[in-house]
């Protein structure tokens, strides 16, 4: 299994490259350009994209899928939660959470019926709390991990790899976790947080941020589970 990073402009999608390709998020509409070359660089002859997993209906986050689904016929995939929002080309819920998140809010649009993306039709959309990846060509799971938004997921990967989207953030400091800027359910933060802790992965991607090992997340953890 190999874990590709894609830095783009806000964020950075995931390519993971096992017995098939996944896609993890896609930028913002403005990655399309960038996104589409490293993927054609990246992807061997007779290779194709086969899914593309949103880990949140963010436009940061699904911002070029409708595009790469036309281009490529890949199958999108995201949560029931944040089904409606995507479908229908809207951020899921923005509510200030961290102390820059809060010095942040009145530069931010937070209008939830306001089309932020191309708006795109999900081809699978999970329930519940966890499914298995191997159907998807990769060892792991996709658990739900809710709080930054009602249907956030995380991919919980066969190697100890947690790829968890915008559960935590890093803009001061790449490698160190903290609080997202958003979340509209804190109390289910914190469950999810427990969810990777329980899971003991080795490496922790973020996607705004670098990624951090089990030790450096088990000492955020302490400093916000109380």
């Amino acid at each position: 299994m190999k874990i590709i990073p894609i830095k783009l402009s806000m964020t950075k999608a995931i390519l993971i490259k096992d017995q098939k390709n996944l896609l993890i998020d896609t930028g913002n509409p403005k990655d399309y350009s960038t996104l589409w070359h490293f993927l054609d660089a990246n992807l061997d002859e007779g290779e194709r994209l086969d899914t593309i997993i949103i880990t949140h209906a963010h436009s940061d986050h699904y911002g070029c899928a409708a595009n790469l689904k036309e281009k490529t016929g890949a199958n999108v995939l995201v949560h029931e939660g944040d089904y409606d929002c995507m479908k229908k080309g809207y951020n899921s819920p923005i509510i200030p959470f961290s102390f820059t998140g809060k010095l942040l809010s009145p530069f931010v649009k937070k209008d939830s019926k306001k089309v932020v993306a191309r708006p795109v039709e999900a081809d699978i959309v999970i329930k519940g709390e966890e499914i298995d990846l191997q159907p998807f060509g990769v060892a792991g799971r996709i658990v739900a991990t809710p709080g930054h938004t009602p249907g956030s997921i995380s991919l919980f990967l066969d190697d100890k790899t947690a790829i968890v989207g915008d559960l935590m953030m890093s803009f001061f400091i790449p490698e160190k976790p903290e609080k997202p800027l958003f979340a509209y359910n804190v109390e289910e933060w914190k469950l999810s947080l427990k969810k990777v802790l329980d899971f003991e992965p080795k490496k922790i991607i973020i996607t705004h941020g670098n990624s951090y090992t089990y030790e450096d997340f088990k000492r955020f953890c302490k400093s916000v589970l109380k």
